[in-house]
């Protein structure tokens, strides 16, 4: 059940959420958090929000593109095939079919075209939930992803930094230690522009607060600017085990954040004093980037999840376009007519690089057996249960990715 402000809509606002699990696998309480918040979202809305992302999406290709009106008509009429060869041109073979080039020699005839003259524009993709620490690969990780943008800020070969988002968000506290690198990469003299892929809300776009300018695609999914705690709770499958826990304490809170244990009270209030803080800090957040009022900010907030060009035409973002685009901006900004593009990456651990080396030799003995697939899907599970790991349980997090 949620408990809090109640819901308004489809938004999900300063809400905590306390969950019971009916087994002792924990990692199911995120499944159960996504169905509750489904269900209270109308058919109605979903399939308004639906129709808004297919026409902002024809739309984004248009802009990417850089067509006119009259190849953008084909586009959103769904002729996109048509916009195509009207802009490129028709190719044949003897035959008379399209004429077609295979990725291997599309990408060894064109590696050399990427250019490396001028200053360099870094590229950082955040793609994945927004997890506290390390984080496992496909998240990311508050601790590396800060060190690398504090790399990029003593680089000298880097002119400015363009943060490629593609997030629902995920802990509060690390979008927050994302945001405070970003800024350090503005005080050091260097522009930052936030470039929005298909999703960058709640914690994403607490991150993208950190930037002098928000590029979005139309159909970018945004906003979801709330905040809720979230905190396993499984003294119920132990009871029913005949499992207890007993203890002496000093003081009323003392192990009150313990799974095993219900939450009191005591804990229960604390634990909401910290979500409506949060909330509180994140909605200043935005009205201090956006140049808004707090309450003017707190209306566009409260858990709404807008497409790209909503959040444009309400102020929430500054342009629509793609990478290239916000590239330029990016370059732009640092005063610069000539440069390149640089992708900063983390380079992956020695036991990543090791198991990733050995994986298509396992997955050839595995692949297709019943094992494989329920090894795969506890994989998942466990992947998902590991992200919820804010230290202070206070997550930033949209139930909004694409299907």
């Amino acid at each position: 059940p949620f408990r809090g402000k109640p819901v308004n809509g489809s938004a999900v606002s300063r809400q905590m959420v306390f969950m019971g699990v009916n087994s002792i696998i924990i990692v199911i309480f995120v499944t159960f958090f996504t169905g509750v918040v489904l269900a209270m979202q109308s058919s109605y809305q979903l399939s308004k929000m639906g129709a808004k992302i297919y026409v902002a999406s024809l739309t984004s290709i248009s802009i990417c593109r850089e067509l006119g009106p009259v190849l953008t008509a084909l586009v959103i009429a769904g002729r996109i095939g048509a916009a195509i060869t009207a802009e490129i041109g028709a190719h044949t073979d003897a035959s008379g079919s399209a004429a077609r080039v295979d990725m291997d020699a599309y990408l060894a005839a064109t590696r050399g075209w990427l250019p490396e003259d001028g200053a360099g524009i870094a590229v950082v993709t955040l793609q994945g939930a927004i997890v506290d620490g390390e984080g496992p690969p496909g998240t990311v990780g508050g601790d590396p992803t800060a060190q690398l943008l504090h790399g990029l800020r003593d680089d000298a070969r880097v002119r400015a930094v363009v943060v490629r988002i593609d997030s629902p968000g995920g802990s509060a506290f690390a979008a927050e230690q994302i945001r405070q690198a970003l800024a350090a990469l503005r005080d050091a003299g260097k522009p930052v522009v936030a470039s929005m892929a298909s999703v960058a809300a709640s914690g994403g776009y607490w991150i993208a607060t950190g930037a002098q300018e928000i590029w979005a695609s139309p159909g970018t999914l945004t906003g979801s600017i709330g905040v809720f705690g979230l905190f396993p709770d499984v003294s119920e499958p132990m009871n029913r085990l005949g499992l207890d826990v007993d203890g002496v304490a000093t003081a009323p809170l003392a192990g009150a954040l313990d799974p095993r244990r219900p939450l009191s009270g005591d804990a229960m209030a604390a634990l909401q004093m910290s979500v409506d803080h949060t909330y509180q800090r994140f909605v200043q957040r935005v009205a201090d980037a956006r140049g808004l009022s707090f309450e003017a900010a707190d209306a566009l907030a409260q858990g709404r999840v807008w497409t790209g060009a909503e959040a444009r035409a309400k102020g929430l973002v500054d342009s629509l376009g793609g990478l290239d685009q916000a590239v330029a901006a990016a370059a732009r900004l640092a005063g610069v007519s000539e440069y390149h593009r640089i992708d900063a990456h983390r380079p992956l651990p020695f036991k990543l690089q090791l198991l990733r080396e050995l994986m298509p030799e396992m997955v050839g003995v595995t692949q297709g057996s019943v094992a494989a697939q329920w090894l795969t899907q506890l994989q998942a599970q466990a992947r998902a249960a590991v992200s919820w790991n804010d230290p202070a349980h206070i997550y930033s997090h949209c139930l909004c990715d694409p299907l």
